[in-house]
């Protein structure tokens, strides 16, 4: 007679229980995310999901949130601590794929997926980018001749005023 198979341990990450402690820039909604991210974490170790977490991947075209196939969601989001939080399905979301990514790279090398990244200094123009810069100067330097020699571009005696009375909607006016 064989058991079922069981999944392997996956030993839980060591995480700080102190938001604080956690990357400054978990945000959602331009709001510390730290917390929520925090609290599901604790969570997850509560329920002993992280293998959970760590080998599965919500079909593409559902997600997280609306994964029918799994009753794990459903455990974690009745969680007390979870709960608590008050999470919308878009911070719900966001949260279990923190927890996701902290599951697979443990808290180490633990890099949040939206986490904000310094831009990278600009690349030097390349020669197409270069030839249409001085193109736009050379347009801009014509048009600054043109407006200082008749006050206004394409309308020598100035730009036609709009029409006014019980005639302004009417094209040709009699």
């Amino acid at each position: 007679m064989s058991t079922p198979a069981t999944p392997p341990a996956t030993p839980t990450p060591s995480f700080p229980q102190n938001p604080n402690d956690w990357p400054p820039k978990i945000t959602y909604c331009a709001r510390d995310f730290r917390p929520a991210v925090c609290d599901m974490a604790k969570a997850v170790t509560e329920l002993k999901l992280w293998h959970y977490y760590k080998h599965y991947d919500p079909p593409v075209n559902q997600g997280f949130v609306f994964s029918t196939t799994s009753a794990n969601r459903l455990k974690v989001s009745n969680h007390p601590l979870v709960e608590a939080y008050g999470h919308s399905g878009g911070s719900f979301a966001i949260a279990q794929r923190y927890i996701q990514c902290l599951a697979e790279k443990g808290w180490d090398t633990f890099n949040p997926p939206l986490r904000n990244i310094p831009a990278a200094p600009p690349a030097a123009p390349s020669n197409s980018q270069r030839r249409a810069n001085a193109l736009h100067e050379r347009r801009y330097a014509e048009i600054t001749l043109m407006r200082n020699r008749h006050g206004t571009v394409g309308f020598p005696n100035g730009i036609p005023s709009r029409p006014s009375g019980p005639n302004k909607n009417k094209i040709n006016p009699k």
